[in-house]
């Protein structure tokens, strides 16, 4: 869910999305050749933005995205950063969906890290389940007895 839109003009808008947590400055980064997907908070910003201008009749584009930090950084300030979105960055998020889904629906999802103590990669490689770490007692409560 976009948090925030900004009418900038008839033409503009400007997308916001709020985060507490990391302020690690490689999650706006843009792709390149040593992360060629980019970082995490420049993708969901440009989903948005895809998001928006292929709404049914929209007549505005994206002008501007931002992050917008909730909390304060090392320094003790709340801080905000503008994360461009150049055309080319739209095309390469694109091709990043349409791969996700061909791999959803070719059933090719990630197997694991490989660490034979890894419970997910038990589970995904070798259909083992995985504890559930949660007391018996507790799943078997119904709410309608």
């Amino acid at each position: 869910m976009i948090d925030r839109i900004d009418i900038l003009n008839d033409q503009h808008v400007r997308i916001v999305d709020y985060k507490t947590g990391s302020h690690n400055p490689d999650k706006i980064k843009s792709a390149r050749s040593t992360d060629p997907k980019g970082g995490s908070y420049w993708r969901q910003l440009i989903f948005y933005k895809l998001l928006w201008e292929n709404r049914p009749a929209e007549l505005r584009t994206v002008k501007e995205t931002f992050i917008q930090y909730l909390d304060m950084n090392a320094e003790g300030n709340i801080t905000a950063a503008e994360v461009p979105i150049e055309e080319g960055h739209t095309r390469l998020v694109k091709q990043l969906l349409k791969d996700s889904y061909d791999r959803i629906m070719a059933h090719d999802f990630y197997t694991g890290c490989g660490e034979p103590s890894c419970e997910w990669c038990r589970f995904a490689n070798e259909n083992l389940l995985p504890p559930t770490f949660s007391q018996e007692e507790v799943e078997a409560l119904d709410d309608n007895s």
